[in-house]
């Protein structure tokens, strides 16, 4: 019911009067140039269309179809497309499909013709690169007709990177042959509520006990907290206690004391018989001694105590003086990814990159890598520019690793719309020789 109420939305909510899809198809890639889009919910909508257009194509065009699978990786699907189209003939797979079919059709003035089903699984980066191969075709005026039938998720990701396509793909209803556009509804995703039916029930289950049984022990655990707080307070009390008890009998045998001196006479200095009174003789007794004008005489082990209290003390200082070795790493490990552009690669002499996206400069490449930033704030983004065909791109790539290894583990852990992309692992020599290579034409 849901796949019949989208298609019913693709027939309806964008068009008032069906046309046929393959007229539309015909019309774009004859004056417009651009790379054709289909969409359909159902996959018999596209392929129809597809074997209809596969049909319609004369003898003279080369042509090349592929049905595509989300177990293929960009590699193979650059090489079934040459394959297909230039037979027996080397290429590179790591280069573009830009660069690679342009190349070898300069060659070959034959029209080229593409056609590949199942565009959804195609990679963002994949998707690019056709746009871009039919932009430099019509710049070099040769022919070449690209043609992507997929499911709405194919329509999704081009809607959700209208900076890349803009002005390069237009897409189709394969049920009205009316336009698409971006903003449409049908590309919005729609959140659903979960419904708890088999397995979820159990599982909110699990979950209310399991924070019932953590706000047990939460509980056992404050109330014995205060029972040791209460017990430390009156052993800390019986303590006081016990000391003021101390001090109390102290002062007592102290006025014992001066009660006995007070009963005897004291001598002074002129031989008379003076008795001092009580204030004094406490006021004596509780003064502190001059100290006596005989020299004295330390013993070994002072003068071992004294010297071995002064080297602690030295040590501690030195201990104070030593810099944050973490702090200093950190910082120059910030400084370090301050460094953007050419000037962060050339620092280092090997190691690997992965690259994400080449785009062509003339768009917003600094708003895309802003909002690559502010989307992943977990990944290190850089970029670089370099020349395909004499026009400028702009390559963005993730940091530095020192080695091969260390990237495949990135492009694993890559969340979903990144690796959708298709990102690839790139030497960091490749690197500087394109950056090199785009000094040297400037």
């Amino acid at each position: 019911m849901p796949a019949l109420a989208s298609t019913s939305s693709l027939n309806n909510s964008e068009s008032v009067t069906a046309i046929n899809a393959n007229a539309r198809i015909d019309y774009i890639l004859r004056f417009s140039k651009q790379v054709v889009a289909v969409i359909d919910e159902e996959e018999q909508g596209y392929a129809d269309i597809s074997s209809q257009f596969l049909s319609s194509l004369s003898e003279q065009h080369n042509a090349a179809y592929l049905a595509m699978s989300p177990k293929l990786n960009d590699i193979q699907v650059r090489c079934r497309i040459i394959e297909q189209l230039f037979a027996d003939t080397p290429f590179d797979p790591e280069l573009s499909l830009a660069n690679s079919v342009i190349n070898l059709a300069s060659t070959k003035k034959s029209p080229i013709s593409i056609v590949i089903e199942n565009g959804q699984s195609l990679s963002l980066q994949l998707t690019h690169e056709l746009c871009q191969l039919v932009e430099i075709a019509k710049k070099s005026k040769l022919t070449v007709d690209v043609v992507l039938c997929g499911s709405v998720d194919m329509g999704r990701l081009i809607a959700n990177n209208a900076v890349l396509f803009s002005q390069k793909v237009s897409m189709v209803s394969a049920q009205s042959g009316q336009l698409l556009s971006a903003s449409s509804p049908l590309f919005k995703v729609r959140k659903t509520m979960p419904s708890l039916k088999g397995y979820g029930k159990y599982f909110i289950g699990l979950v209310v006990l399991l924070a019932l049984g953590a706000a047990v022990i939460y509980y056992l655990y404050q109330r014995d907290t205060m029972e040791y707080s209460q017990l430390a307070t009156d052993i800390k009390q019986a303590e006081i206690a016990e000391e003021a008890f101390v001090i109390n009998a102290d002062e007592a045998n102290l006025s014992e004391q001066v009660t006995d001196v007070q009963q005897e006479p004291v001598a002074v200095a002129d031989s008379k018989d003076v008795a001092a009174n009580n204030t004094e003789i406490f006021s004596a007794l509780m003064s502190i001694s001059e100290p006596s004008a005989e020299p004295v005489i330390a013993s070994s082990e002072d003068i071992v105590s004294a010297l071995s209290a002064f080297n602690v003390a030295q040590e501690q200082s030195a201990e104070l003086a030593v810099p944050d070795e973490t702090f200093s790493n950190t910082t120059a490990q910030a400084l370090t990814e301050q460094v953007s552009g050419s000037v962060y690669f050339e620092q280092f002499d090997a190691g690997f990159v992965v690259q994400y996206i080449t785009v062509k400069e003339g768009l917003d490449n600094q708003s895309l890598l802003s909002q690559l930033e502010t989307s992943y704030p977990a990944l290190a983004f850089h970029q670089y520019q370099r020349l395909i065909n004499e026009e400028k791109y702009q390559v963005i790539t993730s940091a530095v690793f020192a080695n091969r290894e260390a990237a495949k583990l990135l492009i694993e852990s890559l969340p979903q719309e990144l690796a959708a992309n298709g990102p690839w692992i790139k030497s960091i020599a490749a690197v500087k020789a394109e950056i090199l290579q785009f000094k040297s034409s400037q």
